[in-house]
């Protein structure tokens, strides 16, 4: 599960903090070494954006009915 992925991507500063509740096993990629795949690795920073797209698509869908539930 990908978190902090807008602020990658919108070169901003992250908006929230991730807790868990048991023990996970956690990777980090410095926005400078993401950005850093643009030249040596251009297909693995194309694989990690379309994962990022599709996962903020599913958010974007499930807000949508969350909002049209509440305005009902």
């Amino acid at each position: 599960m990908p978190f902090g992925e807008l602020a990658v991507v919108a070169r901003g500063a992250r908006t929230a903090d991730v807790r868990a509740d048991t023990p996970v096993e956690c990777f980090a990629l410095p926005i400078e070494r993401f950005e850093a795949l643009g030249a040596s690795d251009p297909a693995i920073k194309l694989v990690l954006l379309e994962n990022l797209l599709r996962g903020a698509t599913r958010t974007v869908a499930r807000l949508s009915q969350e909002v049209a539930a509440l305005s009902r």
